[in-house]
């Protein structure tokens, strides 16, 4: 009995001594950071920041990053007229539907500011505009470099457009030098915009969204916190709600969809860039697979251009955790939808391609071979 109660005691000695070489090495590791550290979810993590940006020492890779959403528009529909006016009040305007929250502001302030060097260009951390196609007279493309960007940017220019409208100027609007147009070449217009004031103004990364897409600022100031770098720790990134078309892309490659896409200011440049052949590219079937059977799509376009760079992208899949709700049409739907969530939208998780009808925290598998 007294030599089982030995052996006992010798494999509980073992024991312990295997546990604290094993706490010993892992401490070791960490310490060498071979080992993440485990992730802990907090409160704190996808929450309002109500209150001024002072009061929040919000400590991440991304907590100097600046983002610029550019939201496609357009200056003749009533609708969209209303649509902006909406997102002024909502997502952009207001963080918790009351407060509001002094980290975003319009593209048009910020550069203002940074040419003034005020400090109130430090605050902003998410600007925005409001994209137009304004030139009748141009082309939808914008792959040559023998005219301005921009169009005028002076009211007199666009007095026929504003007297239909009947709207003051918009001065959180963006005007591209090309004819409006869907999925025939303004989001090319705007990616090298954009990345051209990025390069100028110490801006990180460019997005473009929908009108009817409701972003839900406070989970999103925190994915930008947690997740997204600055320039230049954030190159060849390439992120949104990914998804793969089988019709149209080869296998593995990958593109984010309109309703919500972005680049990091470097693949805002290499898919603009006029020296790509676009052209050439369609005619090589590189990424297209029987294009010319099928409606364009500039989201898909884009992100075949993006896999043309001949260095890894690093891809931000954000699909299980969608910080806005896309496709809301109506204005009674989108008042309805902020005044339930008070601007704090569920996050959506979708698996695949996705369902734009997708009500938040639903599941869909969608087999995109099949459609269904």
């Amino acid at each position: 009995m007294s030599n089982f109660n030995f052996q006992l005691s010798c494999f509980a000695a073992l024991a312990l001594f295997l546990v604290v070489i094993v706490q010993f090495e892992d401490q070791r590791l960490r310490t060498l950071r071979l080992v993440p550290v485990r992730t802990e979810f907090k409160k704190s993590v996808f929450h309002p920041q109500n209150g001024s940006p002072s009061e929040h020492k919000d400590d991440g890779p991304g907590n100097d990053t600046i983002f610029l959403i550019g939201i496609f528009s357009t200056i003749k529909s009533t609708e969209d007229k209303k649509r902006r006016q909406q997102i002024r009040e909502t997502y952009v305007g207001f963080l918790g539907h009351t407060i509001a929250d002094m980290r975003v502001c319009s593209l048009q302030q910020y550069i203002y500011w940074k040419n003034e060097n005020s400090l109130d260009a430090s605050v902003c951390r998410v600007l925005y505009t409001f994209v137009i196609g304004a030139n009748e007279s141009e082309d939808t493309d914008h792959f040559r470099t023998d005219r301005p960007i921009l169009a005028a940017g002076n009211r007199r220019m666009f007095s026929f457009l504003f007297a239909k409208e009947n709207e003051v100027d918009c001065t959180d609007c963006t005007y591209l030098n090309v004819k409006e147009n869907m999925n025939k070449g303004k989001s090319n217009a705007w990616w090298k915009f954009s990345s051209q004031v990025a390069e100028l103004y110490g801006i990180d990364y460019v997005a473009k969204v929908d009108s009817d897409t409701m972003l839900s600022m406070s989970h999103f100031m925190d994915f930008i916190i947690t997740d997204l770098p600055p320039y230049p720790y954030n190159v060849r990134t390439y992120g949104g709600n990914m998804a793969y078309n089988a019709n149209r892309m080869q296998h593995g490659h990958l593109y984010a969809s309109g309703q919500f896409s972005f680049f990091s200011r470097d693949m805002a440049a290499f898919v603009s860039d006029d020296s790509l052949d676009r052209i050439a590219i369609k005619e090589s079937k590189i990424g297209f697979q029987d294009s010319e059977d099928l409606v364009m799509a500039e989201d898909i376009d884009t992100g075949i251009l993006a896999w043309m760079h001949p260095y890894p992208l690093k891809i931000i899949f954000m699909n299980l955790r969608v910080p806005w709700i896309h496709h809301i049409k109506t204005e009674a739907d989108w008042k309805l939808i902020w005044e339930e969530t008070k601007g704090i939208l569920p996050l959506s998780r979708v698996i695949g391609n996705l369902d734009h009808m997708v009500e938040p925290g639903e599941i869909i598998e969608y087999d995109a071979r099949n459609g269904k």
